[in-house]
């Protein structure tokens, strides 16, 4: 059976719930067609070309998501999971995420191994908020998770690159992709949930301290889909679902 590649490039955004808190020319992969994507403040430049974006002139900041493995039995991890939601007009199969973060001052290059080995890569329902106990959406229930190690991109390779975007802003800026082991088999105009957690093992690795880095919202994604409710809004500074 032929494979249909078809990606789905996101960045996190800092929203009001759930704990919530992105330049490798090889990646996505040949024939993956991107059909969602929030480009980071990366003062008013697009990482993925390194041209002006239109966007805001701000270095931006990372949301912390990171999580420590507490008990290997049973693969128990502890910590600060980060997730964003995310709507498009295409029901076909997610292959590819791209995002981007940083490190808490810094700390990867004071450290030797201090670089994220494992990212944590979840994708849930929506549960709506509107009432005096739950004013916002927030994730709901799992509907696919998997983990991605660092390493080469292949098709249903299950791992992910970690770039260097920006070593000029206050914490350096980095551009994550991944290829999925499983595909998410989304469908249009639904609201999802999308985690990225870094998965730390404190046997094999240097603690590490990473956070999702927050979008440009001068920048309008497009490709986001305008038959969900809210939709694209402006949350004070920042858009959000």
């Amino acid at each position: 059976m032929e494979r249909v590649h078809t990606s789905m490039i996101l960045l996190a955004i800092v929203v009001l719930v759930a704990t919530v808190c992105g330049r490798s020319f090889a990646d996505p992969l040949p024939g993956e067609v991107l059909k969602f994507q929030q480009l980071p403040l990366n003062n008013g430049i697009d990482p993925t070309t390194g041209n002006p974006s239109g966007g805001e002139p701000y270095p931006g900041h990372d949301e912390w998501s990171t999580a420590v493995l507490n008990t290997p039995s049973n693969n128990d991890y502890r910590g600060t999971f980060a997730a964003d939601d995310f709507a498009d007009n295409y029901s076909t199969p997610v292959v590819h995420i791209r995002w981007w973060g940083s490190y808490q001052n810094n700390n990867n290059l004071l450290f030797p191994n201090a670089n994220v080995q494992k990212f944590l890569i979840s994708f849930e329902t929506d549960t709506i908020g509107g009432t005096a106990a739950q004013p916002f959406s927030q994730p709901g229930t799992p509907i696919l998770t998997e983990e991605v190690n660092a390493g080469a991109l292949a098709p249903a390779s299950g791992t992910f690159t970690e770039s260097l975007v920006n070593g000029n802003v206050p914490e350096h800026l980095y551009q994550y992709n991944a290829e999925l082991a499983v595909p998410f088999q989304e469908q249009a105009n639904t609201v999802y949930w999308l985690k990225i957690v870094a998965l730390e093992d404190p046997s094999t690795q240097t603690p590490v301290k990473w956070g999702w880095h927050n979008r440009d919202w001068g920048v309008t994604d497009t490709l986001a889909s305008p038959l969900v409710s809210p939709g694209e809004r402006d949350e004070g500074p920042l858009y959000a679902f």
